[in-house]
């Protein structure tokens, strides 16, 4: 019943770090859920892009209005 996503984060096709989107209860409502990296990639600027990316999956599905 609910939609959850994840993407994963590679650099020089090593996985350093993840995270994930859900739908709540409410509709038109969408969660930026949990991410985590690995401790050598903190600080390089992977988490502000996928946050980034995260928000702009969410607003291509039309239903959603509030993250």
């Amino acid at each position: 019943n609910h939609l959850e996503c994840y993407f994963v984060v590679e650099d020089a096709g090593q996985i350093v770090g993840a995270g994930g989107i859900n739908s709540v209860q409410q509709q038109n409502v969408m969660r930026i859920s949990w991410d985590f990296f690995h401790p050598e990639s903190q600080g390089k600027g992977y988490g502000s892009a996928l946050l980034q990316f995260r928000i702009e999956e969410i607003r291509k599905i039309w239903q959603v209005k509030y993250i």
